[in-house]
């Protein structure tokens, strides 16, 4: 092997070297060339050129090659049997050559690179599955290659295992993006008939791209999407990212929103969507956030976008505008409501400042205050009813944490001024004072117990049992002016007389298991019990114990989780709601969720609330072997009786695709007569190489992933959408950091 650098034989001294490499090397100096022979490797600035032989002319910066030859520049790779290339402008000629831009492969009967940012290539073939005879492949007349950015091609016919199936005019494939380039989603539903989506997607540069849809529905018509996508958070911060979405249709079954039964009352109508998101994030402590809904009527998501619907029915407008520095904390947000249709509180505008806890002077005193301005309006649903109010308020709240031994006492005061524009009888001016003391006690104990054990297959090495009472007083015994008197629009409003104290126990049982190449601390045990205790010194009789809390949530095994959150009111004997969760993953092979969420039709003051819900639903995936798994879900009301929706569903592993199929069934209130279950057959085809570019027709089910941690946290970290505050959330998050002193 001999290697020689070139830089004595360039242009000038100036010039950066070509280097090479190879078995062999012989210097003509008559035509001022190098000539390499057996593994070649020629590297000039980060540009790599590999091959069986080359000649390299050092003046021009010249290559040519032959023999495995092999292309890097700026991580775009070309390969050819005789090659051309040009380092210093980054052009070359590939015939019979092959380009590679992970994932996606392609080969050209003629390929030249034009520049560093451009590739031209002529009759040849792209696919992203990299066998010697792809499973698919995009034959092609023209090709444009804009590396890092999008491939443009044109004449394009679409086979698999050879076999042509499609054919389009040309095709834009971002690089930097999932967006499918075409996709043709044909189906079948109760609701719409026979259908067909036609999706292109499309790219402007590496910053913009989005896709476009036409779907055409045997019952309900025609309609055209557009959705498009931003990213400027890495050229132009303030710019940043967001998405603008909207649609249009002409529904020849539109639900009718004035009638009585608006499934049962149909007619044809313009129905459409705009909606447009944003963030821009100025600096580590500020950020823009936006978020704009516009709806032609409030079934409009139920119908064509019912994955969005099952996240956000009544998705909202808001603006808001946030800067959180170490100390201090800045908010403005604007709501406003744009679908009257929808219940929605209008902020117009909500201004917040707060100074976050921080110590005075070398004292353990600590101090915070929020002052904020607010101007509500209650946008009541298609009503003229608008209630409102502009409101001042400001708080300040004065801490002393103490630590004596092992028990923490956290005491403090707050004085409240709140001024309101109007009561709720449409008096003038309201001011209220109010002043606000808490205590809160704690501490923890534990104990070590040298005991081991795999009964079972728990893999137990050594137990420590946590305990942790806790005791909360909150009491508000100096208010101006009564709750009952103030139009309700948040917690401040609710601010009244009150004493309410506070009970709490947490267990944990913990051990070590060797997870992921090391130890892990696993709370195999979490169970944290609570309850409210509400004294009223001037009603006898009227103190009484009200809200008590369950949370437990036991991890025998590492792939087993098992997690309830219960409320229950003390006052009136009723569970106010109930959620179970038991979650298993099995070695890859097997997943399965089993829920139960109750939500009683009374709140805790024995008002009817909600409708009441027993809801069991069911969700399991197996994987047969290497390239077969099967599936199914159902999802239960035992309170109607009504198996509300149910999925069977197979998945076949290809090389480059994942090929989901099945049947879906689901109960629906917007079919008309006495046919209310919707069903339809689905299947979805995945690229490997990106799992958001599918092929796909057919809904799927709307099981929600589930909200219990699989591995190491305990029953005090609660689920997501479990709205309940926690004993834990009561106490940690009203305080927030301290440093109590010892005594």
């Amino acid at each position: 092997m001999v290697s020689v650098p070139l830089s004595a034989l360039a242009a000038n001294d100036d010039d950066i070297p070509i280097e090479a490499v190879a078995d062999q090397l012989s210097y003509d100096k008559t035509n001022k060339k190098i000539i390499g022979i057996g593994n070649v490797l020629v590297t000039y600035k980060d540009k790599r050129l590999t091959a069986d032989r080359a000649e390299i002319f050092t003046n021009e910066k010249h290559v040519y090659a032959e023999g495995h030859v092999v292309v890097d520049d700026a991580g775009q790779k070309l390969e050819g049997d005789k090659v051309f290339y040009d380092f210093g402008k980054s052009q070359g000629s590939f015939p019979q050559g092959r380009y590679i831009n992970p994932p996606y492969y392609g080969d050209g009967e003629e390929i030249n690179r034009l520049s560093q940012d451009q590739i031209q290539v002529t009759g040849g073939s792209i696919t992203t599955c990299d066998l010697d005879h792809p499973h698919y492949l995009l034959t092609t007349q023209r090709v444009k290659v804009y590396p890092g950015d999008k491939i443009v091609a044109f004449n394009v016919v679409f086979k698999v295992l050879g076999t042509p199936l499609a054919w389009v005019p040309y095709v834009t494939i971002p690089l930097d993006d999932v967006n499918a380039p075409f996709v043709i989603q044909p189906g079948y539903s109760s609701e719409f008939g026979a259908y067909v989506s036609l999706i292109k997607g499309w790219s402007i540069n590496k910053n913009i791209h989005g896709r476009a849809n036409l779907d055409i529905r045997q019952k309900r018509g025609v309609g055209f999407g557009f959705k498009s996508a931003y990213d400027y958070t890495d050229e132009h911060k303030y710019f940043g990212k967001g998405d603008i979405r909207s649609y249009i249709t002409y529904d020849k079954r539109s639900p009718d929103p004035d009638a009585a039964e608006p499934f049962e009352d149909r007619t044809g109508r313009r129905r459409w969507r705009f909606q447009w998101r944003h963030r821009s994030d100025f600096d580590p402590y500020s950020n823009l956030i936006i978020s704009h809904n516009n709806l032609s009527d409030q079934y409009l998501l139920q119908d064509f976008f019912n994955g969005e619907y099952g996240l956000e029915s009544e998705p909202q407008s808001q603006y808001v505008f946030t800067r959180n520095s170490p100390n201090t904390g800045l908010l403005v947000e604007v709501d406003k409501q744009y679908n009257h249709f929808f219940n929605e509180l209008e902020r117009l505008p909500q201004v917040r400042f707060t100074i976050n806890r921080n110590q005075i002077g070398d004292s353990n005193a600590y101090y915070w205050s929020q002052s904020e301005f607010v101007n509500y309006n209650r946008k009541v649903a298609s009503s003229d009813t608008s209630p409102h109010v502009a409101r001042f308020d400001t708080a300040h709240e004065l801490s002393y944490p103490m630590k004596y031994k092992d028990v923490v006492v956290y005491p403090s005061i707050t004085f409240r001024d709140t001024e309101f524009s109007r009561d709720e009888n449409d008096s003038g001016w309201i001011s209220r004072q109010t002043i606000n003391t808490s205590i809160d006690v704690s501490t923890r104990f534990y104990k070590l117990y040298d005991y081991n054990t795999n009964f079972l297959g728990l893999n137990i090495n050594k137990l420590r049992h946590i305990v942790e009472p806790y005791f909360n007083w909150d009491a508000n015994r100096f208010t101006t002016y009564s709750a009952d008197r103030l139009e309700q629009f948040d917690a401040i409003d609710a601010i009244d007389n009150k004493d309410v104290f506070q009970f709490g126990l947490e267990n944990r049982f913990q051990t070590k298991r060797f997870e992921q190449g090391k130890w892990q601390r696993v709370d195999v045990v979490s169970l944290n019990t609570f309850i409210f205790y509400s004294l009223n010194d001037n009603i006898p009789g009227s103190s009484v114990f009200r809200t008590a809390g369950v949370e437990l949530t036991v991890r025998p095994y590492r792939w087993l989780t098992i997690q309830n959150f219960t409320n229950y009111d003390a006052a009136t004997g009723v569970i106010i709601d109930s959620e179970t969760e038991l979650f298993m993953t099995y070695k890859d092979r097997l997943n399965f969720l089993l829920s139960y969420r109750f939500l009683n039709d009374k709140d805790l003051d024995g008002v009817s609330g909600p409708e009441k819900s027993s809801l069991i639903t069911a969700d399991l995936t197996f994987k047969i072997n290497d390239l077969w798994a099967a599936g199914g879900f159902v999802r239960y009301e035992r309170e109607s009786n009504l198996i509300e929706e149910w999925e069977i569903r197979f998945t076949r592993y290809l090389h480059c695709w994942i090929l989901d199929f099945g049947v879906n069934a689901r109960k629906s209130d917007r079919l008309a007569g006495e046919q209310d279950t919707n069903i339809e057959a689905f299947f979805q085809l995945t690229l490997s190489a990106f799992p958001g570019l599918n092929l796909e027709t057919g809904n799927r089910s709307t099981m929600s992933n589930p909200r219990i941690g699989t591995y190491v946290a305990g029953a005090n970290e609660k689920g997501e959408l479990n709205n309940v505050l926690t004993a834990r959330t009561l106490r940690t998050g009203q305080y927030g950091r301290f440093q109590a002193t010892s005594y």
